[in-house]
């Protein structure tokens, strides 16, 4: 109770001497102005300014030696050189062209006389006959096959040149024709493609080999295709004079 008492004369006190009007600034008089005398506005801007004694400019002590750049007046001397004409005689005029086509002359060559040449007959090879016996050619498959006998190929009498006879042949591992075919177009001549089948059925091959230890078991080797080509001999055809009328 008794420190509550005192709490409460404490506030009592306070709020007896305190001032609640709010606080009024306190009023100044006129201090003393410095002004220079016969100034214009502008000049005294230069000195308000905090780089003026730091940095190079116009208006600082340093403007007039530092970036003022004297203007350089040429003055040309007003005078004249009297005439020195050249003095040249008229034989020496073209001298140095003399003397340059003497120092540089061209340099003389030896003139080289050519052999003429001696006519002559070039060596020829000697040419192929124009009509050969007709012969037999293996293609294709059958080109590394041996055939055991050869084949007696005939000529024939056409009025025109017969081109080849082409004949796709089957051949087993033993040797034996399987199947023949006479590729188009032929020779030209029905007979001698007719003939060529012929011949090609009677055509016997060398068996293939087969290599390797158990070669007994080994199945046979696939069929060989290839082609025989029969390249004919072309005789001129006999013509039989019409029977008088």
């Amino acid at each position: 109770m008794g420190i509550a008492l005192v709490f409460a004369v404490q506030v009592a006190l306070i709020s007896w001497l305190s001032d609640p009007t709010p606080i009024k600034p306190r009023t100044t008089g006129d201090g003393p102005v410095l002004r220079l005398a016969n100034t214009t506005p502008g000049e005294l801007l230069p000195i308000e300014d905090p780089t003026l004694l730091v940095l190079p400019q116009q208006r600082s002590f340093s403007g007039g030696s530092w970036l003022t750049v004297p203007t350089l007046k040429f003055v040309a001397a007003d005078w004249t050189e009297t005439n020195r004409w050249l003095l040249l005689p008229r034989e020496q005029l073209a001298a140095e062209f003399k003397h340059y086509v003497k120092t540089n002359a061209r340099p003389s060559f030896p003139r080289v006389i050519a052999p003429e040449p001696q006519p002559g007959v070039p060596a020829l090879p000697p040419a192929a006959p124009l009509s050969r016996a007709s012969r037999l050619r293996l293609g294709g498959g059958l080109a590394n096959r041996r055939l055991i006998s050869p084949l007696q190929l005939p000529s024939w009498r056409h009025t025109d040149l017969l081109a080849n006879s082409v004949v796709q042949a089957l051949v087993d591992a033993h040797g034996n024709i399987v199947s023949l075919l006479v590729l188009l177009p032929g020779s030209g001549l029905k007979e001698a493609d007719q003939h060529a089948l012929e011949l090609a059925r009677t055509a016997r091959f060398a068996p293939v080999e087969v290599t390797g230890p158990d070669r007994a078991r080994l199945p046979d080797p696939p069929p060989t295709l290839g082609t025989m080509i029969f390249e004919w001999q072309t005789l001129p055809a006999t013509n039989t004079p019409p029977a008088p009328p």
